[in-house]
């Protein structure tokens, strides 16, 4: 007995224990509300490809420590960048090294990574109270001007949920941020998404008037990982060919999920 706890002690001391921990998928194509989350897991996004040499929002539902970012996007393969500052219509972005659940970022890589898998994180007991587009899943929430919000979210989303189904006459519309790092306006339909999957995040817009509300630029902290360009392998993904190959795997993800006919809102 006293041997068994003896080994059961070195187990923790080493971090043994945190290495049984489960496997568990969080699908982002789900709108939610099908599957509950709890406790600490090793956690794969099912479905979530971020692709080389592109901007993407992001947004987890458990904290995320450089070192467990490193294992599973690859270690200086990708930048990840919180929300700076905001002045003469210009949204700056600074970059940082973890990941705090519930907020809102933006974040490129050099190399393809899919369904990355963080290991031995904790879900946040808010994981479970949003889905289906309910204003519950709206995470972060930073007010970056008066009529700006950058928000986060967990679960897949339909266009016209991303204003909280609002009509076109309440002043509200959406900002995506899209691969040539200018923003898709959602109520004019210039290359934004139908649907957009989960763990991600956008700029909800309010007091918005179509035709006048100037959209923003965004500006991002230079780093070696922008600068570096595209390289093959790493991190738990790995390369799925080049998004204009209409074969790679890359290219149908994106495609199918940035469509350009999007209906207009009444």
């Amino acid at each position: 007995m006293k041997s068994l706890r003896m080994y059961l002690l070195l187990l923790l001391l080493l971090g043994g224990i945190g290495a049984y921990a489960d496997d568990v998928e969080f699908d982002v194509t789900s709108a939610g509300g099908s599957t509950a989350f709890s406790g600490t897991a090793n956690v794969t996004l099912k479905g979530r490809t971020f692709i080389k040499g592109e901007w993407s929002g992001f947004c987890l539902p458990f904290d995320a420590s450089k070192e467990v970012l490193d294992k599973a996007l690859g270690e200086g393969c990708y930048s990840l960048q919180k929300f700076s500052s905001y002045a003469d219509d210009i949204i700056h972005f600074k970059k940082t090294t973890a990941a705090d659940a519930g907020t809102p970022y933006f974040i490129y890589v050099n190399k393809t990574v899919e369904n990355p898998k963080f290991d031995n994180v904790t879900f946040v007991s808010d994981v479970n109270l949003g889905y289906g587009g309910y204003s519950a899943d709206w995470r972060g929430k930073v007010a970056v001007s008066e009529n700006l919000t950058f928000r986060g979210f967990y679960y897949k989303k339909a266009f016209y949920e991303l204003v909280d189904a609002k009509s076109e006459n309440d002043g509200y519309s959406a900002y995506w941020l899209k691969t040539d790092e200018t923003f898709a306006d959602m109520r004019l339909g210039d290359d934004f998404p139908n649907e957009v999957l989960g763990i991600n995040s956008y700029f909800l817009v309010t007091g918005y008037k179509k035709g006048t509300t100037q959209k923003p630029t965004v500006v991002f902290e230079e780093d070696d990982v922008i600068n570096s360009g595209g390289t093959s392998g790493g991190g738990s993904g790995g390369e799925s060919g080049s998004t204009d190959d209409p074969t790679s795997l890359t290219y149908k993800i994106k495609n199918k999920l940035q469509l350009t006919d999007v209906p207009t809102l009444y």
